[in-house]
């Protein structure tokens, strides 16, 4: 994946120049308002550089005013706020992005539990995701992101909301996927020593 241009929001200007191969990681460092998660939402689909271009794959994603809508790339995303669908259960949670890329209802579940099982949370299949720690509603939405086996993994801020005590083992769970995964990752966070254990490479807002 390439990514190269600027994006103007408010008082944050972000200028890019990156590439990230498959099996990298990039991990965006910066404090908050710098444009991290702005740089992370481009990527997405859900917003727009504001010049520039992101192509993926031997695919363009957005040239200049031309940008292909979010629905159209193939990325997993784990959102800051994690964007839980609060009137499903886990498991629907997890198989919604294989059934939106036309899975039948039997593989997306299939396949949400196996993914759930991968992060450690396979107990949690049945429960919705009010009835969820921080850290687990966090494992949940990171099974969610990589269910539909996507080329591109966006994690924006993966341990925010995390209590210390569960975080190390998040941690651990996190760095197990990112190896694990075989395309580009993305990763933004203010911390630098969460996510210097998951990068091969680091950019500074």
């Amino acid at each position: 994946m390439c990514v190269r241009g600027q994006i103007v929001r408010g008082a944050a200007q972000v200028r890019v120049d990156v590439e990230i191969g498959p099996g990298e990681v990039l991990a965006v460092v910066g404090p908050n308002g710098a444009g991290k998660s702005t740089l992370l939402h481009a990527v997405a689909g859900l917003v727009a550089l504001d010049e520039g271009m992101i192509t993926c794959g031997g695919v363009t994603w957005q040239e200049g005013p031309r940008v292909v809508s979010s629905e159209l790339r193939d990325c997993g995303v784990l959102f800051q706020d994690l964007r839980l669908f609060p009137s499903m259960t886990v498991l629907s949670n997890v198989a919604f992005g294989c059934r939106c890329r036309g899975a039948s209802r039997s593989e997306a579940q299939a396949r949400a539990r196996d993914v759930l099982a991968e992060v450690g949370a396979g107990h949690l299949a049945d429960r919705s995701p009010n009835q969820l720690s921080g850290g687990e509603r966090q494992r949940v939405a990171l099974a969610r992101a990589l269910a539909p086996r996507p080329r591109v993994l966006l994690l924006d801020e993966p341990f925010v909301s995390v209590d210390t005590p569960s975080r190390s083992a998040l941690r651990e769970v996190v760095g197990r996927a990112v190896s694990s995964f075989s395309g580009s990752v993305l990763v933004v966070s203010h911390d630098h020593a969460d996510v210097e254990h998951l990068a091969t490479k680091f950019l500074s807002l």
